[in-house]
């Protein structure tokens, strides 16, 4: 294998597939990335044999096609210091790999393309094709309430619902709760569900872009998300993803309308006074105004006034303020709708299609 190569479009290609690279495995090849030449494309690939498989096209000069894997780690970090200028890559039979540039040589050890896994294709059933810029907004609205808690594994990732042209995407921990619902055009009547991993969703908010479309194969127990040059193919959740519509609000609220910017710093300046033992955010409602609030014990106190519309009764409410500002960072109106009913029952935040449920603190 010989190719010839842009080093900005080799980073950018290794880049892409870093992260599904094994850190921790008893499979050395795991820690290395496949590379492989057909005409002037060059395919590389990685992964981690548990969640997440990435393989990526780059175009590139192909003097001889041929394939092998090398150090994932080490050829990043070396393409990385090489001059801007092409770079020569060739591994000869013995999996010894030359990578030239400029003066500079390097020679590094690989490994044969035998020992590597083969990555699985979609089979084409199920496919919903959705703009990679819808794609991205929906994940950056969702994605922030995916649980962390291993004890509660089916709640480690984003659950997708398609019906026809109507999809769901539902994220939550318990305590707070992101839906958005995105209608596409299909013909295909397709009906699936899954539940896909927090470690996906990452990398595709790092991968997806602005323009074009993002093919996504929902299969058995994988998903792959495709686009024009890269293929994400995950593992997903097993096991059954909580009624989220039994905790939807059936009563509708009191009405408070609020400067998004104003409520966002005002609930940043009173996180400031939160601890760990310590994090509850005091609201309080009164006609066109609302008072926030901290205490925290042996460090101080915060106060602030906000002008808002609400004409419902007084009521004070205690929240987590980094889970109102994880939902006051994604909406995007300049001013914010929520509905509260009192302080024992969920907070809603809503905007076209979307809907944030935060449950209340004592305070």
């Amino acid at each position: 294998m010989r190719f010839v190569a842009e080093k900005d479009i080799l980073q950018k290609g290794l880049h892409s597939v870093q992260n599904a690279v094994a850190s921790r495995s008893t499979l050395p090849i795991l820690s290395n990335i496949l590379l492989e030449t057909q005409n002037n494309t060059l395919q590389i690939s990685a992964t981690d044999l548990d969640v997440l498989g990435i393989t990526t096209a780059a175009t590139v000069k192909t003097i001889e096609e041929g394939s092998g894997t090398i150090p994932a780690k080490r050829i990043s970090d070396i393409i990385k210091e090489l001059p801007n200028a092409e770079v020569v890559v060739t591994m000869k039979k013995n999996n010894m790999f030359t990578v030239e540039s400029g003066n500079s040589v390097f020679k590094i050890i690989g490994l044969p393309k035998e020992g590597f896994p083969q990555l699985p294709t979609p089979t084409h059933d199920n496919k919903t094709t959705i703009p990679q810029a819808s794609l991205k907004r929906i994940l950056q609205r969702t994605t922030f309430a995916v649980s962390h808690d291993e004890t509660r594994y089916v709640l480690n990732g984003l659950y997708v619902s398609i019906n026809g042209d109507t999809l769901h995407f539902v994220a939550t921990d318990g305590r707070r709760l992101a839906l958005i619902e995105h209608t596409i055009n299909t013909t295909t009547k397709i009906k699936t569900q899954a539940i896909i991993p927090s470690k996906t969703t990452t990398e595709l908010l790092k991968t997806i872009k602005e323009e074009g479309d993002i093919e996504i194969y929902l299969e058995q127990n994988q998903v792959f998300f495709k686009t024009n040059e890269t293929t994400i193919i995950s593992r997903l959740i097993e096991g059954e993803y909580p009624d989220y519509q039994q905790v939807l609000p059936k009563e509708k609220g009191e009405r408070v309308v609020a400067e998004k910017e104003g409520f966002y710093s005002t609930m940043k300046r009173a996180s400031l006074l939160s601890t760990p033992e310590s994090t509850a955010v005091k609201i309080e409602l009164l006609k066109n105004k609302m008072v926030v609030s901290k205490t925290t014990p042996e460090i101080g106190e915060f106060r602030d006034e906000l002008s808002v519309e609400y004409a419902g009764p007084t009521l004070t409410i205690g929240f987590n303020p980094n889970y109102l500002m994880d939902v006051l960072r994604v909406l995007e109106g300049e001013t914010v709708e929520m509905e509260v009913v009192s302080a024992a029952k969920p907070a809603l935040f809503k905007e076209e299609r979307y809907l944030y449920l935060v449950l209340p603190m004592q305070i």
